[in-house]
């Protein structure tokens, strides 16, 4: 099924059809009718019309928004339902859902006539530029050069097929153009785990995706010993070069490319006295939007985990996104995973307490901790209402904060034992205080908590590294007695698989133009993140946050997640791939 969100409207055709109805008007108010059923919709009735087809392709021009929807390809193997006409439709902005009435106009009838979906189905866009003037016909034996002449430079498309070949696509427009600007390029980077999803299908869900995208430039600012991005770059015809500029320029004098990836993690960057990892994103991101300034154009950009270690840069790098309407997607892997046992909260639920636990160190898995946390609650009553304290808290301290009921043991002993056959210790006897005769290292090295400008209050926990963790999440939700819970596996190869679907994420936000989550769940976090570090440094000292006054709407999300096919067809017995190879279908 799919679903365009833009302003105005105008549908064009190229079809082999075997028959169509006639229709008379068209209702729209946002939301989509069940397939093959009539329904009064706000502002007067529909006619809804069965289609048969052997390959259709639907062309839809669009006066874009900042983040209206671009044209997608979707695949179908069974005869639809649509709607002829054309629309006029509110906005959506910014995640708010808001309902608009829509004019609706008389069609004249013709053999092709616009074809207008309500349909929702993963997407594979194309990128245009303008709107087209007018609703016309393209007769299906008009070349291909002709027929982008005569629809001149639209703003997107959408191709219905029985089958989706390999080169539709690029029939029908072209491939995205990527370019890559990363720290390093070593083996299980960040820069490797992703860019690997970007020259060869991946398996989602299940399925083989062809991610219908071409990395034709790369930057890489360090080339550390052991690097293979040299050899990654060799094997796929990417040309390296010297300057972001140059990569995003594709080594000319203005924008070159479809979609920017910066991928700022891994690499020798020092930290400073706070003990955070000075990567440079920002100086990546201003440079890229350096390009974006000069060009006079700007394209979608993803930013890999967290804006910046510096909350000022963070909001600086969210502000400017906005102010040039840069279709901007940041943040963590994690919230992607398969939920053991499956869990969805119900939207707008009213969440008392929740906890979030991870496995792995100070700063760089803090913030996947929290981007879990954030993913889970954000959508409850009311929406993201921003954070007001946050509080770094260790030993004694973290214990004792318990003890006043600051955060619940109880409930964090919930989240990690929702693990199935984890093969630890009862969580009982791994989240408790230190007792007289413990010895190494507790279990729990250090704890985040939150309190929320709702009164929601929440902690996040980091496990001892190496203590057989995944990722675990436990909620207790107002009027119910036992708590909801879940852990987040990410697949065989500890996180690796787990990046196909972030980058499948990341290629949807290319093409959309739309990121499939708030970026500003990621904003919220960074500045969190930056705040725990202080508190930290302070020796503990809670750090009011009247900074992080962020409040936005949840998205659903859920297409982007793994839901765990692909753990049938990729086990734990298999032997991970060295260096660049990658595993594919045999």
């Amino acid at each position: 099924m799919v679903r365009v969100v833009s302003g105005r409207g105008y549908i064009i055709t190229y079809h082999h059809l075997e028959s169509v109805a006639p229709a008379t008007a068209v209702g729209y108010d946002g939301r989509a009718p069940p397939v093959g059923q009539r329904r009064r919709m706000v502002g007067g009735a529909e006619s809804l019309v069965p289609v048969r087809w052997k390959r259709i392709i639907v062309l839809l021009g669009v006066e874009l928004h900042e983040q209206a929807d671009l044209p997608q390809i979707v695949q179908t193997n069974c005869p639809l339902s649509f709607g002829l006409g054309t629309r006029e439709r509110g906005q959506q902005h910014r995640g708010q859902n808001r309902d608009d009435c829509d004019h609706h106009q008389q069609l004249d009838q013709r053999e092709s006539a616009p074809l207008l979906f309500w349909c929702q189905p993963d997407h594979i866009a194309l990128d245009f530029s303008n709107p087209l003037p007018a609703v016309m016909s393209i007769h299906p034996k008009i070349g291909r050069r002709e027929f982008l002449q005569r629809g001149g430079h639209f703003a997107g498309g959408l191709m219905l097929a029985s089958a989706l070949p390999a080169s539709a696509l690029a029939a029908a427009g072209k491939r995205f153009k990527v370019a890559a600007v990363i720290t390093a390029f070593t083996y299980r980077s960040h820069a490797h785990v992703i860019l690997e999803n970007f020259v060869a299908p991946y398996l989602f869900n299940g399925r083989w995706i062809s991610p219908g995208m071409d990395v034709v430039g790369m930057y890489a600012d360090q080339f550390p010993d052991g690097e293979l991005g040299r050899a990654f770059a060799a094997k796929y015809k990417i040309p390296i070069y010297k300057t972001i500029a140059e990569a995003l320029c594709l080594g000319g004098d203005k924008l070159a490319v479809d979609a920017v990836l910066s991928i700022g993690e891994y690499g020798e960057y020092p930290f400073n006295a706070k003990g955070q990892h000075e990567y440079p994103r920002k100086r990546f991101f201003d440079e890229i939007v350096s390009v974006f300034c000069r060009s006079g154009k700007v394209v979608p950009t993803f930013n890999d985990k967290h804006l910046s270690y510096r909350w000022d840069w963070a909001k600086e790098m969210y502000d400017t996104a906005r102010e040039l309407k840069i279709p901007f997607m940041a943040g963590s892997s994690v919230p992607l995973a398969q939920r053991r046992p499956p869990l969805e909260l119900p939207v707008r639920a009213r969440i008392s307490e929740a906890v979030s636990i991870h496995g792995g160190g100070l700063e760089s898995y803090d913030f996947h901790g929290l981007e879990v946390l954030q993913a889970m609650i954000e959508a409850r009553r009311g929406g993201e209402t921003a954070v007001a304290r946050v509080q770094f808290l260790q030993g004694d301290a973290l214990w004792k904060a318990a003890d006043d009921g600051l955060w619940s043991p109880q409930l964090a002993q919930v989240a990690l034992d929702a693990e199935p056959n984890s093969g630890r210790l009862p969580a009982k006897e791994l989240i408790r205080p230190p007792k007289p005769g413990d010895t190494g290292t507790p279990f729990v090295s250090h704890g985040i908590l939150l309190n929320y400008r709702d009164s929601l209050r929440a902690i996040v926990l980091a496990a001892a590294t190496g203590g057989g963790i995944n990722w675990h999440f436990a909620c207790k939700l107002d009027g119910e007695q036992q708590p909801r819970a879940t852990s987040f596996y990410v697949g065989p190869w500890q996180n690796r698989n787990l990046f196909k679907a972030l980058s499948h994420a990341i290629q949807t936000h290319f093409r959309e133009r739309r990121a499939p989550y708030p970026v500003e769940r990621t904003l919220l976090v960074t500045g969190i993140l930056d705040a725990e570090m202080e508190s930290r440094f302070q020796g503990g000292k809670p750090m009011d946050t009247p900074q992080l006054n962020i409040r936005y709407a949840a998205r659903d999300y859920r297409k982007m997640r793994e839901l765990g096919a692909s753990w049938r067809i990729i086990t734990e017995d298999m032997p991970e791939p060295k260096g660049i190879e990658i595993w594919s279908q045999k």
